[in-house]
């Protein structure tokens, strides 16, 4: 357990995470995610789970040796992101999202949004 949470929180840092996105992407609390973080408190299954769904990943991606894993490289993160250029599964969080506002929009009966965003 001890392993995951190292992992996890150097994932966080190495790609710029905050514990307050972790806590909006599980529906933590931040003060646990805290805990969590801090060592303060035994990360059980469960929070495993929710913690690695957070990045679409399951609790054995964290549970490697040897473990590093960015999503970004530093020169280009930010760049990248801001002009639409998100790199690898930043663009697949973005095509969710998408994805589930259009949903949202539709049971609401709101027009599409895509075309704001192409230009089109």
């Amino acid at each position: 357990m001890a392993v995951f949470m190292e992992n996890y929180k150097n994932y966080c840092r190495e790609n710029g995470y905050k514990q307050k996105f972790v806590a909006l992407k599980t529906g933590m609390t931040e003060a646990k995610i805290s805990r969590l973080f801090k060592g303060e408190q035994e990360v059980n299954e469960q929070d495993m789970e929710l913690l690695s769904g957070a990045f679409m990943e399951k609790p054995d991606f964290f549970m490697r040796e040897n473990f590093h894993e960015k999503v970004f490289a530093e020169e280009t993160s930010a760049a990248e992101f801001y002009l639409g250029e998100a790199a690898g599964r930043m663009k697949e969080y973005t095509d969710k999202l998408i994805e589930f506002v259009e949903c949202i929009d539709a049971i609401l009966g709101v027009e599409p949004r895509r075309n704001s965003f192409t230009g089109d």
